[in-house]
């Protein structure tokens, strides 16, 4: 049976991201939203290292698990400490974007796939880091090769929703965390930024989530006007 994919329209986004959100906190759905998760923690760690390697930083080693940390050693710490949430909604909003190039999303999915081979092969060291980027890498560059571009598009559209998801969840948490709601949170972006600039973690938390819904407009209207131009 063939599959027939429509446009990758605003309300699909809305609604995988409704259905997201209802599901994904049931035990066994929980599970296979994991690597997602994953994903998230990758991309962010991946943000606050390429900030302290154009900084002039050195990057000596990243964990995707249990969170994820990223141990770096110079580069400019104002910087570094604003590129993981900015840097994850920044790459978030052009997936959301690069779903709808059909053409582009297989070499998207290889792009991703080597850039999780080469963090892994020079930063990762602790085995479930490791066996989560061989395979994850793996997989989404045989999608890449293999995917006809409708499903490349799809997959996609499915990481971009689940990091853009991701990226509003985690700064809800920093902000309940700022304002002592959520008190086992001992260390994060938003406390490090307030030790290094004196200005409360709650400001730094809401100016992330402000970051990134300019970054989600933008790329809602680039869609937009990319779909008006192929239609004429």
């Amino acid at each position: 049976m063939k599959i027939e994919f429509h446009p990758i329209t605003i309300k699909t986004i809305v609604l995988i991201s409704i259905a997201t959100l209802l599901l994904r906190d049931l035990p066994i759905i929980n599970n296979l939203f994991q690597p997602f998760r994953t994903f998230d923690f990758f991309l962010h760690e991946l943000s606050h290292a390429i900030a302290c390697l154009a900084t002039g930083g050195t990057v000596k080693w990243m964990k995707l698990t249990g969170g994820g940390i990223t141990d770096v050693h110079g580069g400019n710490e104002f910087i570094v400490g604003q590129a993981g949430y900015i840097g994850q909604a920044f790459l978030g909003s052009c997936l959301i974007f690069f779903a709808n190039q059909k053409k582009s999303s297989n070499y998207i999915l290889i792009l991703i796939g080597l850039s999780i081979g080469l963090v892994n092969l020079f930063f990762l060291k602790d085995r479930g880091s490791i066996t989560w980027a061989c395979l994850t890498g793996a997989a989404l560059v045989y999608a890449g090769f293999k995917a006809k571009e409708q499903w490349a598009q799809f997959i996609v559209l499915i990481l971009a929703i689940q990091t853009t998801l991701y990226v509003f969840a985690d700064v809800e948490l920093l902000i309940e965390h700022s304002l002592g709601f959520v008190p086992s949170i001992h260390q994060s972006d938003a406390t490090h930024m307030e030790q290094i600039t004196g200005v409360p973690a709650y400001v730094w938390s809401l100016l992330w989530c402000v970051i990134a819904i300019i970054f989600l407009s933008i790329a809602f209207i680039l869609r937009r006007q990319t779909i008006n131009i192929a239609r004429k």
